[in-house]
């Protein structure tokens, strides 16, 4: 079926698909067809009541006034030249990318009846603050505190907010900060290579001091980003071309096979050797007098691969243009270009596996937790059984029973963590192929760690000015 795009209720800009409920509706089983008590709304009510197209109105004089029928919401699917803002298009960014972008969890004080759990990390049995389960969507403020799975040391649907409210909370110690996961993480590495330690105890006073009854208004300015800036309004607008600050910066499709690429098995290799091919030799009666128009040539290759060290990637580039001296330069330059230019691409230097909270998936949590209610009462039953009518054979009953082998939320989790936590080895990689590939990959994942990246950074040097000013003790 053809889906054509028209400008909805007139307003000019929030053009929606004309067939998308004939679509919908031919997509459905036949058992899940509209029944007379029911009429189609898209999301979006309030379009959808507007929405004046011959096929809307079709729809409706289907069932007969609105008032006498309950809604049921269908999702808008979108052309590839739409421009609703209520979602980014999947035309654009695809779901794989985007994995995890409304998983949330949160730093919580610690309570006086706090025990360590077997899953803690190493910081949390110091810190004052400890890391709660995970949750999905991050409710509203003004609607309900949010949900989180496991509830790890009891802690669940209490307050959280990126910001404290002395007229709302009786202290500090009462708000949990929420995050991403996937920040939290890159907030460790960037902590660990500046400081040796995960500042938590830094990170959360900075919540309490710079958003602490701040004006509505400057809420959410602090990310150096203009186009998320732009989009925090009262509701996320998902604007074409902004798709990459949903992407998730650290399972990034198609980053894999590009490190793997570069990855280099013939044992003759060595990241000393030239990234080009080399230049066809010049007469020897030519020689000289190159050598005279290019001063460079005359230097030693060791003294050359000291100048571009000083040069970024352009300004060598200009170089190779400008000097045949600069023609050959070893792959390992590009090693160093990789570590000044993108800091970020850890893969390049660190070994350190993303936290395994990064990995782990909401839906495998619930199911994980219904599952093993479902065994544990089943096993319930049988032992009841057993022991009301052979009570002599219990013992050997359950010793028998099999451990539960269900979903494993966090072992598919650390699994995950493993493949993306691995280092290139720096003696058999293609340090040019890598950072080529980059480049020109122009992964959304990747463009969002950067973002990431520089806000982290920037939250560290707040801290560490905090704490010269003396607005944050350890």
């Amino acid at each position: 079926m053809e889906i054509h795009e028209l400008s909805g209720n007139g307003d000019g800009d929030s053009p929606y698909c004309e067939d998308y409920l004939t679509l919908l509706s031919a997509l459905m089983p036949s058992e899940l067809q509209p029944h007379s008590q029911e009429i189609f709304y898209p999301i979006d009510i309030s379009a959808g009541r507007s929405f004046e197209s011959s096929i809307w109105q079709r729809e409706k004089s289907k069932f007969g006034p609105e008032q006498d029928f309950s809604p049921v919401g269908l999702e808008h699917i979108a052309g590839a030249t739409c421009l609703h803002d209520g979602g980014y298009n999947g035309h654009n960014i695809c779901a794989s990318e985007m994995k995890g972008c409304t998983t949330y969890q949160c730093l919580a004080f610690k309570k006086h009846h706090w025990t360590p759990e077997s899953d803690d990390q190493v910081w949390e049995g110091t810190s004052e603050v400890f890391l709660t389960g995970v949750g999905d969507r991050f409710p509203s403020r003004d609607i309900e505190c949010p949900t989180v799975w496991p509830k790890r040391h009891g802690w669940d649907q209490e307050e959280a907010d990126t910001y404290y409210f002395p007229q709302r909370h009786n202290s500090q110690r009462d708000v949990a900060m929420p995050f991403h996961p996937a920040c939290f993480d890159i907030f460790t590495r960037l902590s660990l290579d500046q400081l040796g330690r995960i500042d938590v105890h830094g990170l959360i006073s900075w919540r309490n001091i710079q958003f602490s009854g701040v004006d509505f208004v400057q809420r959410g300015m602090f990310s150096s980003d203009p186009n998320v800036n732009s989009a925090l309004q009262q509701f996320w607008k998902h604007r074409t071309g902004d798709e990459y600050v949903a992407a998730n910066p650290l399972y990034i499709p198609g980053l894999i096979p590009i490190l793997e690429s570069a990855v280099v098995t013939d044992s003759s290799f060595s990241p000393r050797s030239s990234a080009f091919a080399p230049l066809p030799s010049q007469p020897l009666d030519q020689r000289g007098e190159i050598a005279k128009k290019d001063p460079f040539l005359t230097l030693p290759q060791e003294m050359r691969e000291h100048v571009v060290d000083y040069l970024d990637s352009k300004e060598i580039a200009a170089l190779r243009l400008a000097s045949r001296a600069f023609h050959d330069l070893p792959m390992s330059l590009w090693y160093t270009l990789l570590r000044r230019e993108m800091p970020w691409l850890w893969e390049v230097y660190s070994d350190l596996t993303p936290n395994l909270w990064t990995a782990v998936e909401v839906v495998d949590l619930k199911r994980e937790i219904k599952e093993r209610e479902e065994y544990k009462n089943y096993k319930a039953v049988r032992r009841h059984i057993v022991k009301e009518d052979i009570p002599e054979a219990l013992e050997e009953w359950e010793k028998q029973q099999p451990k539960f082998a269900g979903t494993d939320a966090k072992g598919k989790a650390q699994r995950r963590a493993e493949r993306v936590g691995r280092m290139l080895g720096r003696e058999y990689t293609n340090w040019y192929l890598l950072y080529k590939e980059i480049k020109k990959a122009k992964l959304k994942g990747l463009r969002n760690r950067e973002r990431i990246w520089g806000d982290v950074g920037s939250i560290l040097e707040q801290i560490s000015r905090l704490r010269e000013e003396g607005m944050i003790v350890d």
